[in-house]
């Protein structure tokens, strides 16, 4: 992890409450979790609720990888370096393996909807779901001057074991 990226997961970890919810449903602790966040355009939300689930997930990931003071470096041996800043070059190995799914806008709305009556056509039928860990819509209003962002997050959204990573 790159130094701003570690600044950035330092200040989600002992900062955001958003992260310390989102990790306690990772933990169980929780079965489910609707957040809004509303504000006007281009400040951010989407980028917060992003870097604040990404932040649980590490710490979720950091106590099946042992805890302790090098958990990071456990964490990156198994899923490759971890970017936590606007500058990645290339989504890294957690963004690639929980498939973190972002949707924005109204066409992102409509993708959102569709992806969800599929992992619901896909769990009637008796599969175990995908291997997404959550759901984030940044919805805008044309009507208005702000905008908002919808986190979904389930414990049934994730695979095979709820409280360990697979």
């Amino acid at each position: 992890m790159d130094e701003n990226s570690k600044i950035v997961y330092e200040w989600y970890r002992e900062h955001s409450a958003l992260a310390s919810r989102m990790f306690d449903v990772f933990m169980g602790k929780r079965k489910h979790l609707l957040v809004a966040v509303v504000g006007r355009q281009g400040v951010g939300k989407t980028s917060y609720v992003y870097y604040a689930l990404k932040t649980a997930l590490i710490e979720w990931l950091c106590i099946a990888h042992g805890g302790g003071d090098n958990c990071l470096e456990a964490v990156e041996k198994a899923y490759g370096p971890i970017c936590m800043n606007r500058y990645c070059n290339e989504p890294d190995g957690i963004y690639v393996r929980y498939g973190l799914a972002i949707y924005t806008g109204t066409q992102g709305l409509m993708n959102l909807i569709n992806e969800v009556a599929e992992l619901g056509r896909e769990l009637a039928g008796g599969g175990s779901g995908s291997a997404s860990v959550s759901l984030i819509a940044a919805l805008h209003s044309s009507y208005a001057l702000s905008s908002f962002v919808i986190l979904t997050l389930t414990t049934s959204l994730m695979t095979h074991h709820p409280h360990q990573p697979t």
